[in-house]
C-alpha cells in the first residue's frame, strides 16, 4: 500500500470513527422515608377527619408513565432496569442503562390517639442521551373542627433523606430536590406554616422544637446528601388555635432530572489510532 493510499485509509478511518458519538450518563436521585411521625393536641380537644393521596411519574425523552392512588401508588417506570421496582425506595445508581422511576407510598397514617405515620417517595432517572424525570409524592389531607379554643397540636417525626445526582461529561445538567411542609388554614386563613429548613425559622404560627437538617433543599451537578434523624427528631407546634373549622395539609415530593447530550468520541482514541496506523506504514515503506 502506498503512503497516499494509506493517508487516505486513515483519513477516512478517522471521519467515519468522529461520526459515531459516545453518550455520556448522568444520573440523579431524591429518596425520603418517614417514620414514627405523630400528631397530638396538646391541650383542648379536636374532632379529625383525614384523607391520604399518593401520585407519581416518569418520563424518558417522549416516553412517559405516571399512577395515582389513595395511599399507594403503583411504582412509574419507564425503561426495562426498573421493571419491577415497585415500592423499592434505594439508590439504583449502579444501572448504567437509562431510565426513569418514580413511586410514591403512605405505609401508615398517624391518629390522635396514639397511631404513628410512616410515608416513602422517590424519583430517579438515569440518561444516556435526552432527557429523563421521576417524580413521587405524597399527600394528607384532613380536616377538623377544634372544639376548644387555644387548642395546640404538635407534630413529630424522623426523616431519611438521600439525594445523589451525576452530572456526566459534556451533559447539561442532573439535579434532585426534596420538599415537605405542614400547613393549617383556619377560619382566618393560613394559621400555621411548616417548612423544615434545617435552621432556626422555617414556620409561621407556631414554634420548632428541632428541625435537625433541612427537606426542602436541591443538589445539582455531581454531589450527594445524606442525613438521617432520629428521637427527638423533628418537633414543631402550633400555636393556640380557635375554636372552629381548620383543614391540614402535609405533603412531600421528591424530584430528579437529568439532560444528557451525545459527544464526540475521545479525540485521543482517534488520536492513538492514527499514530497506529502511521507506524505501519513506516514499516511497510521503509
Amino acid at each position: 500500500m502506498s503512503r497516499k493510499t494509506l493517508s487516505v485509509a486513515v483519513l477516512v478511518a478517522v471521519t467515519s470513527a468522529a461520526s459515531v458519538p459516545a453518550f455520556a450518563s448522568s444520573y440523579a436521585v431524591s429518596i425520603n422515608q418517614i417514620t414514627n411521625f405523630s400528631m397530638s393536641a396538646t391541650s383542648g380537644s379536636i374532632s379529625p377527619f383525614t384523607f391520604t393521596f399518593s401520585n407519581d411519574a416518569a418520563a424518558l425523552n417522549n416516553v412517559g408513565a405516571s399512577n395515582v392512588n389513595s395511599t399507594d401508588a403503583a411504582g412509574a417506570c419507564v425503561g426495562s432496569a426498573c421493571s419491577g421496582w415497585q415500592n423499592l425506595f434505594a439508590n439504583h445508581s449502579g444501572v448504567t442503562t437509562g431510565f426513569s422511576y418514580g413511586d410514591a407510598q403512605i405505609l401508615s397514617l398517624p391518629t390522635l390517639s396514639g397511631g404513628l405515620g410512616a410515608a416513602s417517595a422517590i424519583g430517579e432517572t438515569r440518561a444516556t442521551a435526552g432527557v429523563g424525570y421521576g417524580t413521587g409524592s405524597n399527600a394528607l389531607m384532613a380536616s377538623f373542627n377544634v372544639v376548644t379554643a387555644g387548642t395546640q397540636l404538635h407534630f413529630d417525626f424522623d426523616a431519611n433523606l438521600i439525594m445523589q445526582t451525576i452530572l456526566g461529561a459534556g451533559d447539561l445538567g442532573a439535579a434532585a430536590s426534596s420538599s415537605m411542609q405542614i400547613t393549617i388554614n383556619g377560619p382566618s386563613g393560613y394559621q400555621f406554616l411548616w417548612t423544615p429548613n434545617g435552621a432556626t425559622g422555617g414556620i409561621a404560627g407556631g414554634s420548632e422544637v428541632s428541625d435537625p437538617f433541612s427537606l426542602n433543599q436541591g443538589i445539582g451537578g455531581t454531589s450527594s446528601f445524606s442525613a438521617a434523624s432520629s428521637s427527638p427528631g423533628f418537633n414543631a407546634s402550633t400555636a393556640g388555635l380557635a375554636a372552629g373549622f381548620y383543614s391540614m395539609n402535609i405533603t412531600m415530593t421528591q424530584t430528579a432530572n437529568v439532560q444528557a447530550v451525545p459527544v464526540p468520541a475521545a479525540a485521543w482514541l482517534f488520536g492513538s489510532g492514527l499514530v497506529g496506523l502511521v507506524a505501519v506504514a513506516r514499516r511497510r515503506t521503509a
